[in-house]
């Protein structure tokens, strides 16, 4: 599994963290070290060209790290705002025992996941595999090859 993850002040935190430091919702992931999930569920992906087409999506810098993960399980939406309120109601919504009511009301708050997430209880990163700004790297991801470099 694959988990994107802002770099900007220098750790590894959820890419949320771009928009709002303040955000309740950041989370940071350390190399070896099992994250695990607060009344809600992580995000990763689960091949790399997924992880690299999402990169494309974000602002600031960021990075993808190799990673166990317990209790994978497809995503179908993701919290469409940044608001920590929104966040809330997302993740109350999504935990609703009535899947009619929650599959409808989901709907209102969330937005179709991009292909390839996955949600998970916990997130362990065992190696980081690719930074923005390493070309070389980039360039042999998207092309779909599957040896990664080691020099980045």
């Amino acid at each position: 599994m694959y988990k994107v993850v802002s770099t900007k002040k220098g750790i590894y935190e959820s890419t949320n963290s771009d928009f709002d430091d303040e955000n309740p919702w950041i989370v940071e992931y350390v190399l070896g070290e099992i994250t695990e999930s607060f009344d809600s569920a992580l995000f990763c992906f689960d091949k790399i060209e997924p992880a690299m087409n999402f990169t494309t999506l974000l602002y600031g810098p960021h990075a993808i790290l190799e990673c166990e993960v317990n209790n994978p399980r497809k995503a179908d939406f993701i919290c469409s705002s940044i608001k920590p309120e929104q966040i809330d109601k997302f993740w109350y919504i999504h935990n609703m025992p009535d899947k009619k009511k929650r599959g409808r009301l989901i709907r209102e708050i969330g937005i179709e996941c991009p292909r390839g997430t996955i949600l998970c209880d916990t997130i362990k990163p065992t190696k980081l595999i690719y930074k923005e700004g390493n070309v070389r790297v980039r360039h042999r991801l998207l092309l779909g090859r599957r040896e990664i470099s080691e020099d980045y």
